[in-house]
């Protein structure tokens, strides 16, 4: 369930999707979490959990930049766009796709891919 929360796969029917694709049954060899399971999981986060996730992030984060020969740093920024339903927070109006969600800003490492 993490890798899919990771992957960013943590609303709608994308996650009850992912639990039918046969890429990600291969890949991960185990049953993946369908959309309620995710929806129950992150509601019983606290602050202290997300903490623990982000440094965790920041871990593996590091691990890559030390087995990586790369004496650049490349900073890749790029837009993303999530739809939302219903009465969500922090959404806004987005002309380009000419409905509302969020429009995150989201920088990635050119090289290595790590955001």
């Amino acid at each position: 369930m993490l890798i899919q929360v990771i992957e960013g796969y943590r609303n709608d029917d994308v996650a009850d999707y992912l639990t039918q694709d046969i890429e990600h049954r291969l890949v991960y060899a185990q049953n993946m979490a369908s959309q309620p399971t995710i929806s129950r999981f992150l509601s019983h986060l606290t602050n202290e959990d997300i903490d623990e996730l982000q440094e965790l992030n920041r871990r593996i984060v590091s691990l890559i930049d030390e087995r990586s020969a790369n004496t650049e740093l490349v900073l890749d920024l790029d837009s993303t766009y999530f739809e939302t339903f219903g009465h969500q927070e922090k959404i806004g109006f987005n002309y380009h796709y000419l409905n509302v969600g969020y429009h995150p800003l989201i920088m990635t490492d050119a090289l290595t891919g790590t955001v």
